[in-house]
């Protein structure tokens, strides 16, 4: 609806914390934190998985990123250098050109090659970005510093663990472990999970030979793990302060959400990468707030059992460009393509890009801390702003985590 100011409004749920605009595209400006899942099938069932971590500050023209890239790569490299994992860890600062052709679409361009464009899809709030083809969420950052006293209470927890460890044999090998974890977590005032519980899955096998072993899993946290803040950051992991085996969260979305990646390696070369978000509850959200229009990103890992000659293993890496029509009954209905590494019957890695998926139809089932089950066996949580649509899947042999934001038509 056309207004005497020049603006015009548009009509949105609650969940909207963008309620009128001029038709002027908004800007892409201020502080986020970028979170990217990537991961690559090489030859011989090898591969690499990793989780990028992006500290991005915009003034609507240039955008600055420091990017920090941990990617576990595994590679069976025969009789005479063995099979270990190696770490490899990428520190990049890079200025990009930033253009809005529209106001749900953000373009980052290096200016030294004009052809490398990555596309970001913005929804009705300035808070929360995804990635277009990749499967990235870009978190607006709270000004000032937190305290203790604002993380107590309950959240809603979302941890994915990639483990790629030596098998300590004279020719290495790498046990692969893969982690999922959805459910909820309580802190207590001095700081500790003083409750909660969580549940996914694991797959565990012994790289280049072995079969995968895939079970359900369900942890109740440790006590000895506790949430400390420090010179103005916040720490999760044993004792306070940061430690080696810490993980550093970042407080976005007004502080509703938490956010952090760690990498933790051994004398081996090995390592573990661990990704965390942990999202506030709200409160008598009404069933029917989960619906409206959405553009989403994902990110599925499936483990394989190749059976060749020998028992080989393998994953398939895909990348999901999603949109999502959930009505007021919680009825959804996604549709998109999907990008997909893996490999074939002998280990030789394979692309297929942009092959369209078939619509699937989950019923969503919105409780009133904002957290939601689907009738696939997801789990997922909207941010109180409802800015932020968050999801993991967890079917049979596969883990997949999904970013999503309402859309703005």
């Amino acid at each position: 609806m056309f207004n005497p100011d020049n603006t015009v409004s548009f009509q949105t749920s609650h969940l909207s914390v963008f309620q009128a605009t001029t038709i002027k595209p908004r800007a892409f400006s201020g502080r986020f934190i970028g979170i990217e899942l990537v991961g690559s099938a090489t030859d011989k069932f090898g591969g690499s998985y990793g989780f990028g971590f992006y500290n991005v500050t915009s003034d609507g023209q240039s955008a600055s990123i420091d990017a920090s890239n941990d990617d576990l790569t595994w590679q069976d490299g025969g009789l005479v250098a063995g099979s270990g994992p190696v770490l490899q860890q990428r520190f990049d600062s890079d200025q990009l050109d930033v253009a809005v052709p529209s106001d749900d679409k953000i373009t980052l361009t290096d200016p030294a090659k004009p052809a490398s464009v990555s596309v970001l899809r913005r929804g009705r709030s300035d808070d929360v970005i995804v990635g277009e083809k990749f499967a990235a969420v870009f978190l607006r950052r709270i000004e000032g510093e937190p305290t203790l006293s604002q993380l107590t209470g309950r959240w809603i927890v979302f941890d994915l663990d990639f483990q790629a460890q030596s098998d300590g044999q004279q020719l290495p090998g790498t046990d692969l472990q893969v982690t999922g974890e959805t459910g909820s977590v309580t802190i207590a005032a001095d700081g500790t999970f003083s409750a909660g519980s969580l549940g996914g899955f694991r797959a565990e096998s012994d790289f280049p030979k072995g079969l995968w072993n895939v079970t359900s899993k369900t942890d109740v946290p440790d006590g000895g793990t506790s949430i400390s803040v420090a010179d103005g950051q916040i720490f999760l992991g044993a004792g306070s302060g940061g430690g080696q085996d810490s993980t550093r969260l970042y407080p976005v979305l007004n502080g509703d959400v938490l956010v952090g990646r760690t990498t933790r390696t051994d004398q081996s070369g090995g390592a573990d990468s661990e990704l965390l978000f942990l999202v506030r509850p709200s409160s008598k959200v009404a069933k029917s707030a989960i619906s409206g229009n959405y553009v989403l990103t994902s990110h599925e890992l499936d483990v394989v059992d190749a059976k060749v000659s020998s028992d080989d293993q393998g994953f398939a890496f895909i990348v999901q460009t999603l949109t999502a029509a959930v009505d007021a009954a919680g009825n959804a209905v996604f549709n998109g393509t999907a990008t997909t590494q893996t490999h074939d019957g002998q280990g030789t890695a394979q692309t297929a890009t942009d092959v369209a998926i078939s619509p699937r139809t989950p019923h969503l089932t919105l409780s009133p801390d904002g957290s939601f089950t689907d009738s696939d066996g997801g789990f997922g949580a909207l941010s109180r702003d409802g800015g932020l649509f968050l999801h993991a899947q967890f079917s049979g042999r596969s883990f997949s985590l999904t970013f999503g934001v309402p859309s703005v038509q």
